[in-house]
């Protein structure tokens, strides 16, 4: 559903309604970037990312650029 992306590609996202989202946050490495440009599901990202990265340490940038929500693993 997401692509992890190591390079400035844009990911294709498509999401069916009633299915449970598939987060990318535990395949990601420090310095990948995930793009989701799904306005529906945006702060759920912004949110989630951040409460999935502090028990295990993980931390991520968010950033909103052009209406599109860009995630940054940085630790």
């Amino acid at each position: 559903m997401f692509n992890i992306e190591k390079g400035q590609m844009p990911p294709e996202q498509a999401r069916e309604k009633g299915k449970a989202i598939k987060w990318p946050w535990k395949d990601m490495e420090v310095g990948d970037l995930v793009r989701i440009d799904d306005k529906s599901i945006m702060q759920k990202a912004q949110v989630y990312c951040h409460a999935y990265g502090r028990p295990i340490g993980y931390k991520f940038k968010t950033q909103t650029i052009d209406g599109v929500l860009h995630v940054w693993r940085i630790a």
